[in-house]
């Protein structure tokens, strides 16, 4: 499949998707999957406004504030979009877009939900109906080389949760794990905390296989939040690491 770019310059470059993939690797029968890994041309995209995908009737626009961004950075963007509308498309059989916010963050439909992630070369989408999911968050997370972990271990994880680091797994697995998780975390919880969370206010209660459970640890006053502990699901393929927060209405 390849994205055609409609593009006020007089050449276009092209977006290439593959492995193009709906099955979402979890027993959520309510929730629709799109991933995809895409490669693209590192030239051409300076003046492009939005991509139509071909052959389907869907169009991704690339917002004003992107327009200096790198090539990179669009078409992750992009790739991003096109899973998050493919997505919901399976729920609605609609196209919807998805802009952003000020701080960047996804705009969702007023009756979805959704989650996008993306990494080198791979993107994803998660999206539900707003009626039954209060949060969603979606992460993509290749395996922390060895001395990256080390060097930002502390960051990531407590010496309390490094207590339930699963044997036989290697520093830089948990590492892995948790920093995804705490990504997906975040992203589900952020549409009622506005702001960025350290990695050390959510916290590891367990670790079983599939599922890792987290707590949050802090609130500010003003933030309209419940105690909130909630499952994460995960699967590792091929050294990746998808993490999913699914929490039910």
């Amino acid at each position: 499949m390849t994205f055609s770019l409609a593009s006020s310059c007089a050449s276009a470059s092209a977006l290439v998707l593959s492995h193009v993939d709906t099955l979402l690797p979890f027993d959520l029968a309510d929730l629709a999957f799109q991933s995809c890994e895409f490669r693209f041309a590192p030239t051409g995209w300076e003046t492009v406004q939005s991509v139509q995908v071909a052959p389907m009737a869907c169009a991704v626009r690339v917002p004003a504030r992107m327009e200096r961004a790198v090539p990179k950075r669009k078409a992750e963007f992009v790739a991003g979009r096109f899973c998050a509308m493919s997505a919901m498309r399976a729920l609605t059989d609609e196209w919807y877009e998805v802009p952003i916010h000020e701080d960047r963050s996804p705009i969702w439909p007023a009756h979805l939900l959704g989650s996008i992630s993306h990494r080198e070369g791979q993107a994803a989408a998660v999206a539900g109906l707003a009626s039954q999911w209060r949060g969603l968050g979606l992460d993509l997370e290749p395996l922390i080389d060895a001395d990256q972990a080390e060097r930002i271990g502390d960051m990531i994880v407590s010496e309390a949760e490094l207590q339930l680091q699963p044997v036989g797994w290697s520093f830089p697995q948990y590492l892995t794990l948790v920093f995804s998780a705490k990504e997906a975390f975040y992203k589900a919880i952020y549409p009622f905390v506005k702001r960025i969370l350290d990695f050390h206010e959510v916290a590891v209660c367990a670790v079983d296989d599939g599922t890792i459970t987290l707590r949050l640890l802090h609130k500010q006053p003003a933030e309209a939040l419940p105690d909130v502990q909630l499952p994460v699901r995960y699967v590792v393929r091929e050294g990746v690491y998808l993490t999913l927060v699914a929490w039910r209405a």
